[in-house]
């Protein structure tokens, strides 16, 4: 039974690390701009394709946050902004 017992715990750490592994690759090799970011717009965490789209490192998109790269007077930023709160996440809008 101990041995079923370490199997069992065993598998679920080496689905943990191949899950960690699996959205690790796909956050750093997205064609598409994927950003962590705090609801007052920091950007704690970027991916390569923002920082290609926009010339700029992660370190400097993190400076300028997210008021920095987005139109403010976008009439979807405000609703995108109204989801974020409602839902604790929000998307990009088209």
């Amino acid at each position: 039974m101990q041995q079923c017992i370490k199997e069992v715990e065993r598998g679920v750490v080496m689905n943990s690390l191949f899950s960690e592994d699996y959205y690790k690759y796909i956050f750093e090799n997205s064609l598409d701009a994927i950003m962590i970011t705090k609801p007052d717009g920091k950007i704690v965490k970027a991916n390569p394709a923002p920082c290609k789209m926009l010339g700029w490192t992660e370190e400097e998109l993190g400076r300028v946050g997210r008021d920095g790269i987005i139109d403010l007077k976008d009439p979807k930023f405000k609703e995108a902004l109204d989801l974020r709160k409602r839902d604790g996440k929000e998307r990009c809008w088209d």
